[in-house]
Parts: C-alpha cells; sequence; structure tokens
C-alpha cells in the first residue's frame, strides 16, 4: 500500500525531481508534490513523497530525517492519510493554518488550539531553514475530526499576535490544489 511522507523545511532551491531522486535511494517513488503559495508561486518548503510501500516508507524517514540537502535540514515523518475504512478519516483531523504570527511558536499554537479541552496531537510550524524564522504556515493533526471542526469554528478569521488566522480542513486545500493543478495543466 502507497504510503504519503511529509517533507518540511524544504530549500527554495530543490525540485521534485531531486527529491524524487533522494527518496528514490530508499524504495520506489510514485508522486512527488512540493507545495507552492497560490498567489505568489513561492515555495511553502513543504512537500509530500508517495513512496510504494510502507517499509520504502519507514526507510526513506530513517534515512533522510535531519539530512541536508540544498543547504536545509529536513523533516520527514509519515503523513496522515485518507482512507476508504468504516473508521474515522484521519485527512479530517488535519488543519492548515496559515497567516500565523512569526511571534508565535509550537507551544503558543498547541495552547490557543489546544483550549476548550481540544486534542492538538502533533503541530508542524514551518520555519525558515536558515533563519529559524516562522514562515506563517502550520499543519496541525488534532485528536478527532470533532476537535478539528470546533478549532476551525473557533479560530478561522481570529485575530492572534495581530493578524488574522485562518484556518482551513485539509479536504478544503487538497481540493483547490488538485484544481490548480488540472487548470495549469489545461
Amino acid at each position: 500500500m502507497a504510503v504519503d511522507v511529509f517533507v518540511g523545511d524544504v530549500a527554495r532551491e530543490t525540485s521534485a525531481r531531486t527529491l524524487r531522486s533522494v527518496f528514490g535511494a530508499h524504495g520506489r517513488v510514485l508522486d512527488v508534490r512540493v507545495l507552492k503559495h497560490r498567489s505568489t508561486g513561492e515555495p511553502l518548503r513543504v512537500a509530500f513523497v508517495l513512496m510504494e510501500s510502507e517499509s520504502a516508507a519507514e526507510a526513506a524517514i530513517a534515512a533522510l530525517h535531519g539530512r541536508e540537502v540544498d543547504g536545509a535540514r529536513l523533516r520527514v515523518h509519515k503523513a496522515l492519510r485518507q482512507t476508504d475504512s468504516g473508521r474515522e478519516d484521519p485527512a479530517a483531523q488535519r488543519l492548515r493554518l496559515w497567516n500565523v504570527s512569526p511571534t508565535l511558536c509550537e507551544a503558543d499554537l498547541r495552547q490557543i488550539l489546544g483550549a476548550d479541552g481540544r486534542d492538538v496531537r502533533r503541530i508542524d510550524l514551518l520555519r525558515d531553514p536558515r533563519t529559524r524564522r516562522v514562515r506563517g504556515v502550520a499543519f496541525v493533526d488534532m485528536g478527532s475530526a470533532e476537535d478539528a471542526r470546533a478549532a476551525l469554528r473557533a479560530l478561522d478569521r481570529a485575530v492572534v499576535a495581530g493578524r488574522t488566522l485562518r484556518v482551513e480542513p485539509r479536504t478544503a486545500w487538497e481540493a483547490r490544489r488538485r484544481a490548480e493543478g488540472a487548470s495549469r495543466a489545461s
């Protein structure tokens, strides 16, 4: 079964071809998606690499987490993936936050998102690998889809640390990314 791998702190100059080559040394790569800002086209320094098997993904994660590629130390771990099973869809638990203040850290976001007893499992706050400054984007895994919906309702368009925070579910940004890819292809 294919496994999606999250790659954070990707250097601006790192291409999908480079990531395919680096990850390909650890197993068959089915797809590489390097995320870009939708209005500026600037790299968000995040990528997702779809590996053919669980063992290939685990080998790549073990070998590449913390490895320097094009001058940036990669953060590599297994991404949550949508499922067709009867269980709660893990994608429903994932949120994307943008316009995050550079004054916030992971602990601040955990406290804000975890208000009212919401369960926050993981926060990936994107940082510039050279300066370590917050890039304004975070991916958050909540404990349940209900916690994700509650955080979305409470925080989307809320002013946090002087900025209007935007929060959206994984399904919204993935649908937009697919639509943008289709429009570029035509």
